[in-house]
């Protein structure tokens, strides 16, 4: 109603000179004053663009300004928002991070999210309580979140090895799209660790995704990892940056065992594809979903655009 106003006052002008946009209605409000007053909290300039008879055309600009002031203020210092609350709307801020909103619930493309989900996937973005607050983990124990920190991270159950073979196999299917032969899971790619028996008998398994030819024409060995950022001992970093949690997660994968150099020894690359439990993705994960979409899209002829809302979807489902 805003920019409605603000776009067809010079119009209403002319057609009727006393005209004005602070007119009440019947019971006595004053919707654009009221509105312009709600701007003035988070952006003055969008008042004062609009008193000099400059305003801003598109609802979309102004929403776009909007949005840009309110999280200035909400995530800045002296925030009155709470600490748990700042990191997770920093973790939606996160590329991808709120791909599934826009997928086409396909079964066929891997997009159905059964309705009882979904009504706790969008209270969850919304901030909404899910739980109630100071309970007991069902399946862990451990003290259950109001708002379901502690049910996207819980190690029990088999929902975090799920959430991350469907991650590994995502980026395999891309992989493949874009011509690069993955294999998942493939063995002995390493020498056996004798250090650890487990992995002595078939030799080391670095690889989620392995790629047998990638930058520089060497093997690379995708590690998929998905972890949160809003784990009580992460939670006052992410309220600053999030994907502060996200590297540290690599730089630990990379050093486990010495996975990182035992690869480079044996003329390998070691990649670190680690994701945010609600769908973010870390810097390097990115650059390896840019080099799979791009590739994919060029093999396949559909535009770059399709190739990266649609992968992004599909992991962020």
């Amino acid at each position: 109603r805003l920019v409605a106003t603000m776009s067809a006052g010079a119009h209403c002008v002319k057609l009727d000179p006393h005209y004005s946009p602070h007119h009440c209605d019947g019971d006595g409000a004053r919707p654009y004053a009221d509105a312009l007053a709600k701007c003035a909290e988070f952006a003055p300039d969008i008042v004062n663009s609009a008193l000099s008879s400059q305003p801003i055309s598109l609802q979309k600009g102004l929403g776009r300004r909007l949005e840009e002031s309110v999280l200035k203020a909400m995530l800045g210092p002296g925030s009155p928002v709470t600490e748990r609350h700042r990191a997770y709307w920093r973790c939606t801020l996160l590329e991808g991070a709120g791909a599934w909103l826009s997928a086409v619930p396909d079964p066929f493309l891997g997009h159905s999210i059964a309705p009882r989900y979904w009504q706790v996937l969008v209270a969850r973005r919304l901030g909404m309580p899910i739980y109630p607050a100071g309970g007991a983990c069902a399946l862990c124990g451990a003290q259950q979140d109001a708002y379901g920190d502690h049910a996207i991270a819980c190690p029990v159950g088999g929902d975090r090895v799920r959430r991350h073979h469907r991650v590994r196999d995502t980026i395999a299917a891309l992989a493949d799209l874009a011509g690069h032969s993955p294999a998942v899971e493939p063995p002995a790619l390493l020498p056996p660790d004798f250090d650890h028996p487990a992995q002595a008998a078939s030799g080391r398994r670095p690889a989620d995704v392995y790629l047998p030819r990638w930058w520089g024409y060497m093997p690379a060995c995708i590690d998929a990892a998905v972890t949160s950022a809003l784990l009580p001992s992460r939670r006052a970093a992410s309220a600053v940056d999030p994907t502060g949690a996200l590297r540290a997660y690599a730089v630990g994968k990379r050093a486990h065992a010495g996975t990182e150099d035992a690869c480079r020894r044996v003329g390998m690359s070691f990649l670190p594809a680690v994701f945010e439990a609600d769908g973010g993705v870390g810097g390097d994960a990115s650059a390896i979903l840019k080099a799979l979409f791009a590739d994919a899209a060029r093999r396949s002829g559909t535009p770059l655009s399709i190739v990266a809302m649609r992968g992004r979807q599909r992991i962020s489902v």
